[in-house]
């Protein structure tokens, strides 16, 4: 809901000698500190005490007043999605700018310069492990190889940036990973399936697959139940 600064500067700007901040879930709004609201950047200039509302100034030099509920703050934490940290949103990447602990959302400025916010179950954070998975770990997914880039504990979800730039996200289950054995399957070893050989790029303890490489460079995931293995 949007208030018009106009009907509200009387009340902003007397609580503003007593008091500049606001605090709502453990999230303090102080005049001065960087916001976003919705997708747009700005900085508080006012808020109000009685009425638990914050006046923003945008950076195209606009002024509205909202409540504080509307408002994600540029600092902070909520849980592992902080704030300058890299995150990924389906097939989008980029960075935490601001972040509402009692509304669990973040709002996030991408590479390509937009901001959007969405709740913390749709981001991925570039940081951590998820059991055997970790950031920066190689992966693949059926025939696509890449990296992890990003991921969310809550949702179990996985982003991957493919070798081919392309950026997605996966449920866990989906992803084989580019280290480790699944029984005597290791990551390294020497691989035929039917007439194609190749070598062991990543398993899926999930589905009990490995990923193959092959000598012509195609990538392809198969059951364990299909693959020959060599020595290690």
């Amino acid at each position: 809901m949007k208030l018009t600064a106009l009907a509200l500067a009387a009340s902003l700007f007397s609580s503003l000698a007593s008091a500049a901040c606001l605090s709502q879930a453990g999230d303090r709004y102080c005049t001065g500190d960087p916001v976003v609201v919705e997708y747009l950047p700005g900085e508080i200039v006012g808020v109000s005490l009685n009425r638990q509302l914050v006046s923003v100034r945008f950076i195209n030099g606009a002024i509205n007043t909202y409540p504080i509920s509307d408002v994600l703050i540029g600092k902070g934490c909520l849980g592992k999605l902080c704030v300058g940290e890299g995150a990924t949103v389906e097939f989008l990447s980029g960075e935490i700018i601001a972040i509402s602990r009692a509304e669990q959302k973040v709002s996030i400025r991408f590479t390509n310069g937009a901001i959007q916010t969405y709740p913390v179950d749709r981001v991925t954070v570039a940081q951590g492990c998820l059991e055997r998975y970790c950031v920066g770990d190689g992966a693949v997914v059926e025939y696509l190889e890449g990296e992890i880039i990003g991921i969310n504990r809550q949702t179990r979800n996985l982003s991957i940036r493919f070798i081919n730039g392309a950026t997605n996200t996966y449920p866990i289950e989906r992803v084989s990973i580019a280290k480790g054995c699944l029984d005597e399957y290791c990551v390294g070893d020497a691989a035929t399936v039917e007439w194609l050989s190749g070598e062991i790029v990543a398993i899926n303890r999930y589905n009990d697959s490995a990923s193959i490489r092959f000598t012509n460079g195609a990538i392809n995931t198969y059951p364990i139940s299909q693959i020959s293995i060599g020595s290690h």
